[in-house]
């Protein structure tokens, strides 16, 4: 169906001529399409509305150059997290990225995400989120802006065992909520990009071995983040073997469930990034290196 409805798009931008050149569009025409996905799912009939409804107003707004480049890009545009809930993100109007997280067809957060370097009205901005009971956020390179649907987080909070992450260091909160948030897309690897960079997920993960926060990564062992499971996972048998720590059966034995996994997840070798399931993505890394937890190096002090 999807590809039927990415077709007449196609189609329809053809022969209206918008196919030849990237169009410029304003902050005010992007606002407008995040409008209609929210008037969609505010409105009192909204439980009858799925995903898919999504997805139709967001294709209908895609130019030929954002199919052509989703069609080209290494990452994936849909991703399985379990067997009920999944990861969307569509590209559109050449700089905004919508992705929301698909709960059994219901949509569970949003984010409306526009790359603009422009002059903003801070304040409309914020009036624009408060209306439709959304976070905003911004820096010099974007604006966005994320809403929660509160009785797909209650139904998520019944099927998902959900522990609150318990931290020891208040400033490390943000760092832990962000990559526990399955709506970041985080990459599993030691070193990547030219730089040579650790992921955000390994950094995080260091600091919280570093500090011996075990009780918050022994939490992030049920991240609905699968990168954030295999992360933790990764952390408590590095700390067992250098810090001291002692890992229980129960966490040991989830531990091997979490190597097992057959969710797909983006992984990074320098400048090679792939997507391949969790159990093959460890395997890779064992073979990489000599100690299969050597990506805990930076902090092994």
């Amino acid at each position: 169906m999807k590809a039927i409805v990415k077709y007449i798009v196609l189609v329809s931008l053809l022969i209206s001529g918008k196919s030849n050149c990237q169009e410029s569009f304003s902050i005010e025409e992007q606002l407008n399409v995040i409008r209609k996905v929210n008037s969609l799912l505010d409105n009192k009939n909204a439980e009858n509305y799925r995903t898919a409804h999504i997805d139709s107003i967001l294709i209908s707004h895609k130019t030929i150059e954002d199919f052509y480049i989703e069609k080209n890009l290494s990452s994936y545009q849909n991703l399985y997290l379990s067997s009920n809930l999944s990861f969307i993100q569509h590209q559109l109007m050449g700089n905004m990225y919508v992705t929301y997280l698909d709960f059994v067809g219901r949509p569970w957060k949003i984010r409306f995400k526009i790359y603009d370097r422009g002059t903003r009205d801070t304040v409309r901005l914020l009036e624009f989120a408060d209306s439709m009971n959304a976070k905003f956020s911004s820096d010099k390179y974007s604006i966005v802006f994320t809403k929660v649907f509160a009785d797909v987080d209650k139904k998520i909070n019944e099927n998902f065992y959900r522990e609150p992450v318990k931290l020891f260091r208040p400033d490390l909160r943000e760092d832990v909520d962000f990559i526990n948030d399955p709506l970041n897309a985080l990459t599993y690897g030691i070193a990547c990009s030219v730089s040579g960079s650790p992921p955000i997920g390994l950094s995080v993960m260091q600091s919280l071995v570093d500090y011996k926060e075990f009780p918050a990564i022994e939490n992030l062992l049920y991240s609905l983040n699968p990168v954030t499971r295999v992360y933790a996972a990764d952390a408590l048998i590095f700390s067992k073997k250098k810090k001291g720590y002692k890992l229980n059966k129960i966490l040991s034995e989830k531990i091997d469930k979490i190597y097992e996994e057959r969710i797909v997840i983006e992984m990074c070798s320098g400048c090679s990034f792939e997507y391949m399931q969790i159990r093959f993505a460890v395997n890779e890394l064992k073979e990489q290196m000599k100690n299969p937890y050597q990506n805990y190096i930076f902090i092994n002090k």
